[in-house]
Order: C-alpha cells, then structure tokens, then sequence
C-alpha cells in the first residue's frame, strides 16, 4: 500500500487556499470598516478654559461615511428614532438646551414620502455653564450621541455614541484662547 504524500510550499494549493483566505480577511475589514455609520464624532469648544460662572459654547460635530444619513432631530415620521446628545449635569456644571440643524428632506426607495436627514457633516450646537463655587481644574463629561443610521437600501439599529468632552476650569480671571474661529465668530470688534 502506497501512502499519501501531501506536498507544502512550491506553489501548490496549499499556497492558493492560504491566498484565497488573507483576501477574504481583508475584504471581510474592509467591509465592516465601510459599514460604521460614523466616521468621526467630536466636541468644539469656544475657548480653552472657562472660569467659575461663565459658560462655554459648544459645537458637537459629526461626520457619516459617505453611504450613511441618520434621522434629523425632528424626524418626517413619529416612528422614526431622531437624532439627539444627551448629557447630565455635572454637580457645578450645567447643560443649556441643544440647537440642532434643520436636516435636508431626501427621497429614498424605501419610504413614500422624503424624509428629513443629516448627511455628511453636521453640528449641534450648545453650552456649558460653570458654577460660581466650582473648583479649578480638569474635567471630562461624556455626551451620548444617540441616532439611528441608514444607507439607500436599509437602516441600521438604533444606536449610542459616547463623545467626550474635555474642558479646564481655571481660576476666575484667567485670559484664555480663542478657539474654532470658523465655528465661534468673535462677537466683539
């Protein structure tokens, strides 16, 4: 009786299976890599610091990959889930109210009507006021993003981004920096 001889290496189809899976790893990574909604989700502030009994301005922005828009804040239908930041109150710091964009009215395959979206890039703005007694120091808050996105075909379920937001409380007189000039127009000459 003859045994089997199984030959490694020298280009065989050992060598063609092991090519076949790396692509269909990689493809695999690139593909789950295309299907997250957002590509990047942070928060801008207006200065670099704030004293005690001031408030900051705030710009949450967000930017979906290309194929994705998610609900507006006032979404078309009241089934649809809309687009909100949620964040608590901190002890000595104090959300104010959330201003969101008006979204553009789109036409899809799979609804009658057009909806109202964010696509691209898009901004929430808002502030934070710090308490007359709050301390001196660093401080990191997170706002929950919460959205649900879809592509032309399908939606995805709804879901949670967790954004933080790092902001320094410095002693009551300190100079600080204008920041985001392009999102925070100077109100003074």
């Amino acid at each position: 009786m003859k045994s089997a001889r199984i030959r490694i290496g020298g280009g065989g189809w050992v060598k063609e299976a092991l090519s076949l899976i790396a692509a269909v790893v990689f493809l695999g990574g690139a593909a789950s890599r295309l299907a997250v909604p957002i590509r990047r989700a942070e928060v801008l502030a207006d200065r670099d610091g704030v004293s005690p009994g001031e408030t900051l301005s705030l710009a949450v922005r967000v930017t979906l990959n290309g194929e994705f828009h998610v609900n507006s804040h006032n979404p078309s239908r009241d089934y649809l889930i809309s687009t909100q930041i949620a964040a608590d109150s901190a002890g000595e710091l104090e959300f104010g109210e959330w201003i969101y964009p008006e979204g553009e009215t789109r036409k899809f395959p799979f609804s009658e009507e057009p909806l109202k979206v964010y696509e691209g890039t898009f901004q929430i703005r808002g502030t934070v006021k710090v308490g007359p007694g709050a301390a001196v120091g660093p401080r990191r808050l997170i706002l929950r993003l919460r959205y649900q996105s879809c592509t032309r075909e399908k939606c995805l379920a709804p879901k949670v981004e967790e954004i933080p937001l790092d902001l320094r409380v410095l002693r009551a007189g300190s100079a600080t920096r204008r920041l985001h000039h392009d999102l925070f127009p100077s109100t003074t000459p």
